[in-house]
């Protein structure tokens, strides 16, 4: 991480002149409308001074407040949904700052503390170590850290497991300890309630039923029923949390390319999710009959509806009657789960859901299920519409980066099926797992430095992945196994050609290749595997995206960032050309990388055809020079990644070279 990927937060006071020439302008906020302005895609971490005065004239008093971790916890977490990491500054102790169970957030994952005077320096190298919110560890800081209920829960979940630990070894001493810890926790959660009435009265009364309730009666199998209890009992005495006004827009994101469905027999009931799911960017589609839902569905051609939402029971009014529909909500979505359609369902209902969960797994459906009990209050609704967010980017990604080679046509059903299958979590970790293990077989024989090792390698053989799938259906176990397989070859193939981090990557690699996935022929892999290699390193699956980054280490957005950077530069260079050459513009209008008299490059591929052709089309001195200047720039680029992408950009940075020692000559 660099400085220039941080935002600082701080107050306005003669400091931050240090930080700005530090940090810069735009990285700096010593306001709300600051920090709104500066939140951009490419800021990687968030340092907090804690003691912060913001929109407070009695700034001594607030300073001890730490008006910076409710920033963190209530701003950036809960309203901004942010999964940066964050670096809490403070002149207090951490141990000082923990005194105050409101403060938990500090030292929980995706947050990191340094107490002051320290440098700006040891921020960045901090924050660097702090890896970002995972959905799941983000769900759970929202839902723990950043409210009075959330942190309620918290602290009942730690007497409960006091309460375990003190079960497990049980003596003489037990109910004195228990009470003894009950009494701590319920001092907590006494300062976490103060501004509530009548949470003294009722925490008081909780030690005296505890000793009535189970000490008296020696009751130690409803020690933690008791506790569980309690909790839910507390967490009735804390309203609604309304949401905290603040000039900071944090769900100015843009409209969403991708829409959600959401069938309801009583539509009306929908309008807050509707307005929170706007203010998020998604365009809803709002139906009260299934008849309708489908022909939405129908219309649908560019398959633009990617989440589906639909009330599991339907009703409608005939001849003054209240009757089912004809269609109901199930029948809807499992209707859609076997499709080829590329789209998240979600069922909603007042039925347990434990039912509903069963009845879909009845027909293989992948469905998620939420009752609407939970659905009441701003909050629920607000996590509910956060996880059809997740749930859209989920599917519209994997819908966007499917390959486009004609060859994955038939494979393409598969894919679907697959995502949609009951055991994707298992089948996708064992996937996984065996390329993980093949690409650590390669690396161990190359740590080994074993000369007949490295000529003729052993390794697991890929079973069937030279199979064909065409006319082949996803309902035949062993067709899908052989799919599964395939996914497996295709992320060795891609981690060899993008990111094998070993040295001799030819002598190995052509053995391997030669061996267990054919790729001397570019054929095999285009036609058995779907791979496109040399033409963009951005048609993975979201799958392969994930085990590259998260199992392999591979900052695969590094590569985007440098072929972006490539796409770049030759664009500019070609639009420079033809921008003061309307001569150069009008012999190259007929290229395929012209469109409508502009340049469009979309991929390496594009780029070297670009550069190829345009050096063919110069017919003076000046373009010529003016066309190396560019080819050296762009070697200078690739210069900065040494071996860092494997075949891909090597085969570029070769084709470039070339170019420039032919351009050399004639210049």
């Amino acid at each position: 991480m660099t400085k220039e990927q941080v935002i600082v937060i701080w107050n306005d006071e003669a400091y931050a002149q240090e930080l700005q020439a530090f940090f810069g302008h735009d990285n700096l906020a010593t306001t709300e409308a600051e920090l709104g302005t500066h939140l951009r895609p490419e800021i990687q971490g968030l340092a907090v001074l804690a003691e912060l005065n913001w929109g407070n004239a009695n700034a001594r008093k607030r300073l001890g407040q730490l008006h910076g971790l409710e920033l963190v916890a209530r701003y950036l977490r809960l309203h901004a949904k942010l999964r940066q990491p964050v670096l809490v500054l403070s002149f207090f102790t951490l141990a000082v700052i923990l005194k105050d169970p409101r403060r938990e957030i500090v030292r929980a994952v995706g947050h990191g503390f340094l107490q002051l005077p320290s440098s700006p320096e040891d921020w960045v190298k901090a924050l660097d170590d702090i890896p970002p919110l995972t959905d799941i560890q983000q769900m759970d800081i929202i839902n723990n850290f950043c409210n009075v209920k959330g942190l309620v829960s918290e602290v009942v979940h730690r007497i409960k497991g006091s309460f375990w630990n003190l079960l497990n070894e049980r003596n003489q001493n037990t109910w004195k300890f228990m009470q003894a810890e009950l009494r701590r926790g319920l001092n907590e959660i006494e300062r976490l309630l103060a501004t509530y009435s009548g949470s003294k009265v009722a925490l008081d009364r909780i030690q005296d039923r505890f000793i009535s309730e189970i000490v008296y009666k020696n009751d130690f199998t409803g020690v933690i029923s008791f506790v569980e209890r309690v909790g839910d009992e507390l967490k009735l005495l804390i309203p609604e949390e309304v949401k905290n006004e603040s000039s900071v827009d944090f769900h100015a994101e843009g409209n969403r390319p991708w829409k959600t469905l959401l069938l309801d027999d009583e539509p009306e009931g929908l309008d807050p999710l509707v307005k929170a799911l706007e203010r998020r960017g998604v365009q809803c589609i709002v139906t009260d009959k299934c008849v309708a839902a489908q022909e939405k569905i129908k219309m649908d051609l560019r398959n633009e509806i990617v989440v589906v939402v639909a009330d599991y029971r339907l009703f409608e009014i005939r001849d003054g009657i209240r009757r089912h529909q004809s269609k109901q909500g199930y029948d809807f979505l499992i209707d859609l789960s076997k499709t080829d359609r590329f789209v998240g369902l979600v069922a909603l209902s007042g039925l347990s859901r434990k039912f509903l969960l069963e009845s879909f797994q009845k027909y293989s459906a992948k469905v998620a299920v939420y009752s609407k009990n939970d659905l009441t209050g701003p909050g629920a609704i607000n996590l509910f519409a956060d996880s059809i967010l997740d749930l859209g980017r989920n599917i519209y990604d994997a819908m966007s980066s499917v390959p486009k080679s004609k060859y994955w046509e038939p494979l393409k059903q598969f894919y679907i099926a697959h995502r949609l299958s009951r055991d994707y979590e298992e089948a996708e970790r064992k996937i996984g797992q065996e390329a993980k293990d093949f690409v650590q077989r390669i690396e161990s024989i190359f740590r080994t430095q074993d000369p007949e090792l490295l000529s003729n390698p052993s390794f697991p053989r890929l079973r069937d992945i030279e199979a064909g799938l065409k006319n082949k259906t996803p309902n035949n176990e062993k067709h899908m196994e052989i799919f599964r397989r395939k996914l497996v070859a295709r992320r060795i193939a891609l981690w060899l050609h993008f990111v094998g981090r070993i040295e001799e990557q030819e002598r190995i690699a052509g053995c391997l290749k030669g061996k267990l996935l054919k790729a001397e022929s570019p054929k095999f892999l285009n036609s058995e595997l779907a791979l496109r290699l040399m033409d963009s390193p951005f048609e993975m699956l979201v799958e392969e995206k994930n085990w590259l980054r998260v199992d392999m280490d591979a900052d695969i957005q590094n590569l985007k960032e440098v072929v972006s950077q490539l796409f770049f530069l030759v664009q500019i260079a070609l639009e420079k050309f033809c921008s003061g050459n309307t001569d150069l513009s009008k012999r190259l209008s007929d290229e395929n990388f012209m469109t409508d008299g502009k340049v469009v490059i979309l991929s390496l591929k594009d780029a070297k055809n670009a550069l190829y052709m345009t050096r063919g089309r110069l017919i003076n001195t000046q373009e010529k020079r003016e066309y190396l200047a560019s080819l050296r720039g762009i070697e200078k680029v690739l210069e900065a990644q040494p071996k860092l992408w494997g075949d891909y950009l090597r085969s570029f940075s070769e084709f470039v070279e070339k170019l420039i020692k032919l351009s050399e000559r004639q210049a």
